[in-house]
């Protein structure tokens, strides 16, 4: 099963229910692999921006 097969639907039902964007994050393995990148560019998704996360504990 391809990951587009995997996405598409979930994407067009929200579409179809009205949603005006649907947005996908990825991490960054995902973003190494052109033939990933290549499944979302096909369903319809777009690069936006990159957004970092942290998470800092009391531990240090």
């Amino acid at each position: 099963m391809s990951g587009a097969f995997l996405r598409t639907p979930p994407h067009r039902a929200a579409l179809a229910a009205g949603a005006r964007e649907v947005l996908l994050f990825t991490d960054l393995a995902d973003l190494a692999d052109p033939d990933g990148n290549g499944v979302y560019q096909r369903v319809g998704y777009r690069p936006v921006r990159d957004v970092a996360q942290r998470a800092f504990t009391a531990d240090g």
